[in-house]
């Protein structure tokens, strides 16, 4: 589980604290000094002010510092202000930061910037304030469990930092270094105790220093300030071992130093390339080869835009509900769908789904109709898109799966094309409006019937571009589409699955002859930004309306 990499450095060594540390923080071949490799990385993440967290009492460091992204300081101990309101004095104060985004208070734009951060503050204190109780501990055990706590909760944090020190040792070493170590020892396990194990494959623990240590004993005990010294990766599937030459006494520099062996970009390359899948060109300024420490790599390199952690962004997650009826139309409110009929539903407040909601899962049906028809869900207030979500069918209790964006007024539109029928809508769940998810006002991305391409033939594949169409972006992962099977010759099987990937042993939609069925598909993009869907028997013509996408990790 723990790799030891030696002979790390700067081969145009500084052996000044001050010099040495800024440029092992900022991490370029031309630094600047304004900006940290760890927040450069974080910057392309794409994510929020959560994304980097660096726990201590000593603010933001260098190497946390982002171009575009702030990541935040948060204390070892104590509460988040913000986080509590026990006391009524402390409630009135949130209350009034919170209300200065909510008035016009006339101070111009920045105004509006700084009411905006007290609104921002006080959620972000909400949103941490499970995490942020230690006990009133802070050494290094302490601050770590904090770590872990903030990757259990899964609020979006993507690289946390804590620092131990003083390792600057010139006199007396032996007695503070055994210590320290012994620090460093009770942290790392207390974090991997308090960590989630289905959480322990998703998380890298990683050290660095601008400096080792000379190799040679001075007049005081001690040591004084080296070139290079010897990284630790602790991780479920790190490559565990020794990589570069380990310490020899025998072979120090004329100065007694401990000679440079991998340049440290390439150390940070390693975790830039193979776990958050980005350039480090980009964040290092060149290209830096990583090293073959980790047993899984991450995601390809590409433009950074086409990228994202491989931990799953911030409000990912669905948050999953009992299931409650939102809608039956059968009890006479409103009444049965008519043709050419639209009604609203309110979706958020009710059914366990909060105010907030950016989108809803829900149970869609179709009963009892006369003719027919199709559904079609989008988000209320927006024009009726050319899509359809439930095929309806004379005599059948037709239901289809929906993701639909939340429109005005917490509500999403609901048609019907053709004939008189009930609808029914059981809510499943609900993504967050900052969820990775997007949902979009769905779009027909392919209909067969028009003659692009062909009807679908037996044992037939065609690919179809899904990304840069219909409001998904070029650097989407997956594409949530409801897919449609309709005027099958014979009984088959529509297989979705992304292009350029072998075709598996699966199936997303059973055709039927006479029946139009869909069924809603999350897809993966692959090749050309591309889906392939393959048809098993028979001919017929396939649709496919996208309803929203996600992030690639």
């Amino acid at each position: 589980d723990v790799a030891f990499v030696h002979g790390v450095g700067d081969p145009v060594y500084d052996h000044s604290h001050f010099n040495a540390m800024a440029k092992w923080m900022d991490g370029r071949t031309s630094p600047n000094f304004r900006s940290g490799w760890a927040g450069r990385t974080v910057d392309r993440m794409g994510l929020d002010l959560i994304s980097g967290v660096s726990v201590g009492y000593s603010g933001t460091p260098l190497h946390m510092k982002g171009q575009t992204i702030d990541t935040i300081g948060l204390p070892p101990s104590g509460s988040l202000w913000g986080a509590s309101r026990k006391d009524p004095h402390v409630t009135n104060n949130i209350n009034a930061a919170k209300g200065f985004a909510q008035i016009n208070h006339g101070k111009g734009q920045l105004g509006n910037v700084v009411a905006d951060s007290m609104a921002d503050m006080v959620k972000v204190a909400g949103r941490l304030a499970p995490a942020s109780r230690t006990n009133g501990d802070d050494d290094l055990a302490a601050q770590l469990r904090l770590c872990a706590r903030l990757i259990n909760l899964d609020v979006g944090s993507r690289i946390l930092n804590v620092e131990l020190g003083s390792f600057d040792t010139h006199d007396f070493q032996a007695k503070p270094h055994a210590e320290l170590l012994a620090e460093l020892d009770a942290g790392i396990e207390a974090f991997f105790q308090r960590l989630d194990p289905g959480l322990a494959n998703r998380v890298t623990l990683m050290t660095f220093s601008e400096f080792g240590r000379r190799g040679e004993a001075n007049g005081s005990s001690g040591t004084d300030h080296g070139s290079a010294s010897t990284m630790i990766v602790a991780r479920r599937q790190v490559k565990g071992g020794h990589y570069g030459p380990r310490p020899n006494l025998a072979k120090l520099t004329a100065r007694g130093d401990v000679p440079v062996a991998i340049d440290y970009r390439r150390y940070y390359s390693t975790f830039i390339e193979r776990w958050f899948g980005l350039s480090s060109a980009a964040i290092l300024g060149r290209h830096f080869a990583p090293l073959d420490i980790l047993h899984r790599p991450g995601v390809k390199t590409g433009k950074p835009s086409q990228r994202r952690a491989l931990i799953p962004p911030p409000g990912t997650l669905f948050a999953p509900l009992v299931p409650a009826r939102l809608l039956d139309t059968r009890e006479g409110v409103p009444s049965p769908y008519g043709p050419q009929t639209t009604h609203n539903l309110k979706v958020t407040g009710v059914g366990g789904v909060p105010a907030n909601a950016g989108a809803v899962v829900c149970n869609v049906t179709s009963t009892q109709a006369s003719a027919r028809s199709y559904l079609t869900v989008w988000p209320a207030g927006a024009p009726k898109p050319h899509a359809s979500n439930v095929n309806t069918i004379p005599g059948d209790d037709v239901p289809n799966l929906v993701i639909a964006k939340v429109g005005a007024n917490g509500q999403i539109s609901i048609y019907n094309h053709a004939g008189t029928g009930h609808v029914i809508v059981d809510v499943m769940g609900w993504f967050p409006t900052d969820s990775a998810y997007g949902p979009l006002t769905p779009a027909r991305l392919l209909d067969t019937r028009e003659g692009v391409p062909s009807p679908y033939g037996p044992q037939t594949t065609h690919n179809l571009k899904v990304t840069g169409v219909g409001g998904v972006p070029a650097n989407a992962g997956a594409v949530v589409c409801n897919v449609t099977s309709t005027q099958a010759s014979a009984r088959s099987y529509l297989t979705v699955w992304p292009a350029g990937a072998p075709k598996p042993h699966a199936s997303n939609v059973n055709t039927i002859p006479g029946d139009d069925v869909p069924n809603l598909v999350i897809a993966k993009v692959g090749a050309n930004g591309q889906i392939s869907i393959y048809n098993h028997a028979g001919t017929g013509h396939v649709i496919v309306d996208v309803m929203g996408w996600l992030p690639g990790w």
